[in-house]
C-alpha cells in the first residue's frame, strides 16, 4: 500500500469538490449492537476519511500521498481492509438488508 501522511489540511477544504474517488460502507448487527460508518474520498493526492457510530458527528481525517495513484490505491486498500477484514458492506446493501429484516 502506498504510504499516506496526516496533513493539517481540514475536510471542510474539500467542501463543494467532485472527489476523484467515493466509496461508502456500513457494517449493522443488531446482536453485537454493531452500527458503523465509513467513509472515504479521494481528491487529487488527498484522502479524506469520515468515519464512526451511527447517529453521531463522527470522526475525519486528511492524508495526502506522492500522487494520485498512490491516493487511489490507498483508499481501495483501505476498502479491502474494511470489506475483508471488518465485514463492512455498501451503504445500500446494509439499508436492504435492514428493510428486509424490519419487513
Amino acid at each position: 500500500m502506498p504510504k499516506l501522511t496526516k496533513t493539517d489540511k481540514k475536510p471542510s477544504e474539500f467542501d463543494g469538490m467532485e472527489p476523484d474517488y467515493e466509496k461508502r460502507l456500513e457494517v449493522f448487527d443488531r446482536k453485537t449492537n454493531t452500527n458503523k460508518f465509513w467513509r472515504v474520498w479521494v481528491y487529487g493526492e488527498f484522502v479524506v476519511r469520515h468515519w464512526g457510530r451511527h447517529g453521531t458527528k463522527g470522526q475525519k481525517a486528511v492524508h495526502s500521498a506522492w500522487n494520485e495513484w498512490g491516493a487511489k490505491t490507498a483508499a481501495l486498500f483501505l476498502v479491502d481492509q474494511r470489506i475483508w477484514n471488518k465485514n463492512y458492506k455498501d451503504e445500500a446493501g446494509i439499508l436492504d438488508r435492514f428493510a428486509r429484516e424490519v419487513s
